[in-house]
């Protein structure tokens, strides 16, 4: 997945690529060493479509209204490009959370 992320963002934001395009998609995902064939697939099915949804409503439901936002620990959450140290101290309280219930 990391693989693939540094992919896409190279791709449109240093190479100018259309990364909306299946073909452009199962270009970049071969070159990380996945099955092309099996990428457009999956790309141009429903397989994922009621995950996906699902998501998306639960997104909503959580008032995620842009990107980046990452939910940790399903409850905690960190809206925005934020520095390094929101995230430790994130990850710290979801870690000294978790360690009080198994107290």
């Amino acid at each position: 997945m990391n693989e693939m992320s540094e992919r896409l963002f190279k791709a449109y934001f240093t190479d100018s690529l259309n990364i909306g395009d299946l073909d452009t998609l199962v270009f970049l995902a071969q070159g990380i060493g996945l099955n092309g064939e099996e990428v457009g697939k999956i790309l141009t099915s429903e397989s994922y479509f009621a995950e996906v949804r699902g998501d998306e409503r639960v997104a909503g439901e959580i008032g995620i209204r842009g990107v980046p936002f990452f939910v940790l620990d399903e409850k905690y959450a960190i809206s925005g490009a934020q520095p390094l140290e929101a995230f430790r101290n994130a990850l710290q309280q979801v870690w000294e959370k978790r360690s009080e219930k198994q107290s």
